[in-house]
Formats: C-alpha cells, sequence, structure tokens
C-alpha cells in the first residue's frame, strides 16, 4: 500500500508541473491533482488533496517535493484510503 501511495504522489506531482504558480493552489492545479488521482480507485481524492494542501500550502511546494514525501504517503494511506 505505501508503494502505491508513493506512486500517486509522483503522479500528482507529475500533473502539478504542468500548471506550476506561485504561492496557493489555482483551481487548475486542484483539478490537476483530482485528475491524476482519479486513476487510483485505492483513495478519496478530495481527502487526499485536502491532505496534500494542508502540509504543502503552495503547489510550488509539493511540486518540490517530486513525490518523495514518506509521511505524506503515510498520512493518505491512513487518512484516504477507500
Amino acid at each position: 500500500m505505501k508503494t502505491i501511495a508513493r506512486s500517486l504522489l509522483v503522479a500528482l506531482t507529475l500533473a502539478g508541473l504542468s500548471s506550476c504558480a506561485g504561492g496557493g493552489w489555482s483551481a487548475s492545479q486542484e483539478a490537476e491533482f483530482l485528475k491524476a488521482c482519479e486513476g487510483s480507485s485505492s483513495f478519496d481524492c478530495k481527502c487526499a488533496l485536502e491532505a496534500t494542501k494542508k502540509k504543502y500550502p503552495n503547489n510550488s511546494d509539493f511540486v518540490a517535493s517530486g513525490g518523495t514525501d514518506t509521511e505524506l504517503s503515510l498520512e493518505l494511506i491512513k487518512s484516504c484510503s477507500k
């Protein structure tokens, strides 16, 4: 399950790269995140987005993490697994 969460983070990070901008999360960045998450039937995507935004208030910081945030992966498994 940890591998699934890590793979999801990488996919979501890559989706976020296409719309890097200043601070916060734009509506298009949130939509990209949710679209990338839809491929995973293991997670509640809205929950994953909210948990990610809580950890990374700025999308650019999330993108900079490169999908390697083990702490966030574990949080998604714990809080957002279906």
